[in-house]
């Protein structure tokens, strides 16, 4: 006799009406035997992890882009429109612009002199955009 165990679907198995243990377990074995009994795909291990590295991806995908989005989010509360200058709000260069903003620095033409590579032909565009704000210390971008 085989030991295996068996996983069925309980909504395509069910029987009729009340809870009755042993009638129940004679039906199922019959319809196994019969091989009526829909079982469920159980994966093994491997495809497991696989699952699971792939759903936590997913989240850490969806995370970054809400993160970015709160970010940039926050950054048009404050009238810094900085997306509209590097492509990346967590890339290289928006990173070291929002440095220079953490640190204090509210001169356009120094924080336009943080970007690298491609954003360093934007920086003329971005002295041009970033212009203090009337009546206050901070720096607006786009106004």
């Amino acid at each position: 006799m085989s030991e295996t165990l068996h996983l069925a679907q309980a909504l395509s198995n069910r029987g009729r009406r009340g809870k009755k243990d042993f009638p129940d377990a004679e039906r199922l074995v019959k319809r196994l035997i019969s091989q009526e009994l829909t079982l469920s795909f159980v994966p093994d291990t491997e495809q497991r992890l696989w699952r699971t590295l792939t759903r936590t991806k997913y989240q850490r995908t969806r995370d970054k882009v809400r993160l970015q989005n709160q970010l940039e989010a926050l950054l048009e509360e404050a009238h810094i429109k900085l997306s509209s200058l590097v492509s990346d709000l967590l890339g290289v260069s928006a990173r070291r612009m929002l440095h220079a903003l953490a640190d204090g620095e509210t001169d356009p033409a120094a924080v336009a002199a943080w970007p690298v590579s491609a954003c360093v032909l934007r920086q003329r565009s971005c002295a041009t955009r970033w212009a203090p704000a009337p009546n206050s210390t901070r720096s607006t971008v786009g106004s």
